[in-house]
């Protein structure tokens, strides 16, 4: 087997090595959630894994509830919605996929003649606008305009935006774990104290991309650990793309990065396949409609009770296939 086309020159040998060992990983991701008792139904919201050139669904175990599924139209997020009956005692399911996934490596395109995709076309407005928690004006704008030039191209724009978190920021090695979760995304803070986990790295990567006009998504899924077949997973992990003029997304993991140094060029433009995508952007909308306000980051089951949230308790495991 060969490297990628794409693959830099100067990239370490042993990223080479590593990324030739396993370019395609199949398992089976699995949810269990519980949800409180109640004397009213209960809706829960389950995103459902992405399904692209990368990665595949090849089967899925789902609870034998009714299931209404759904797609948020801004930012492409699939889902399940299921209904509980009223119960006396918490009520619990589980579900499962089983997925194929590939190492993902997006050619770089050349940088000269690279304009930015209008932003008029419906596929990229969503992602130019702020979200509520990712600001791309004020502060953000600010920050942008001292890394890079409006006026340069989005590949550019992209690296340096890239690079700049590698170098500055550190990671936050306490991750995305559901007790966490309210707490995470507050990027002033992260700027403050230079620190953050995947989250505040994508999203100030974001923040400054739509600030400099280039469309900026995020995606979120979870890490499936490299040197085990089975076991379980505690948080969720991140990633984000730029849109490339054909249409197409090109991929960065900045934290992963921040981690793995001698994999930054790796980093910049492909995705290992340990990894499992479930949905895009932030500002969620559900499908049917939640009552509550949109959701920040749509990763973990959502449920709502008389059109009240209430917290499910959540595990997740994988096992290689």
């Amino acid at each position: 087997m060969t490297c990628p086309a794409h693959w830099p020159s100067s990239s370490p040998t042993s990223a080479r090595v590593l990324y030739h060992r396993a370019m395609r990983r199949a398992f089976r991701f699995s949810f269990e959630t519980s949800v409180p008792a109640s004397d009213a139904p209960t809706s829960v919201w389950i995103p459902r894994p992405v399904e692209d050139a990368w990665q595949q669904i090849t089967s899925e175990a789902l609870p034998d509830l009714p299931c209404e599924r759904g797609v948020d139209p801004e930012t492409g997020t699939a889902m399940m919605c299921f209904a509980l009956p009223p119960a006396s005692t918490p009520s619990s399911f589980a579900l499962g996929f089983t997925v194929e996934r590939l190492q993902r490596s997006q050619p770089r395109p050349a940088v000269t003649g690279y304009t930015r995709p209008p932003s008029e076309d419906d596929r990229f407005a969503h992602f130019l606008k702020s979200d509520s928690r990712v600001r791309s004006d004020g502060g953000n704008l600010d920050r942008a305009l001292a890394i890079a030039s409006p006026d340069e191209p989005p590949l550019v724009i992209a690296r340096k935006i890239f690079d700049h978190l590698v170098e500055t920021m550190g990671y936050d090695s306490a991750g995305c774990t559901p007790e966490r979760s309210d707490h995470l995304g507050d990027l002033e803070v992260a700027c403050d104290l230079r620190t953050g986990t995947c989250t505040e790295f994508h999203g100030l990567f974001v923040a400054f991309a739509r600030a400099l006009g280039v469309p900026a998504r995020f995606t979120f899924g979870f890490n499936i650990p490299r040197d085990k077949q089975t076991g379980t997973i505690g948080g969720y992990h991140c990633w984000a793309d730029i849109a490339l003029p054909d249409g197409s997304w090109f991929p960065v993991d900045v934290s992963e990065a921040s981690k793995r140094p001698e994999l930054a060029d790796f980093y910049f433009g492909s995705l290992d396949e340990n990894r499992i995508a479930f949905s895009y952007g932030r500002d969620v909308q559900l499908v049917p409609s939640q009552h509550a306000p949109r959701l920040d980051r749509f990763i973990f089951p959502y449920a709502e009770t008389r059109n009240v949230a209430v917290e499910p308790t959540l595990a997740f495991s994988f096992a290689d296939v």
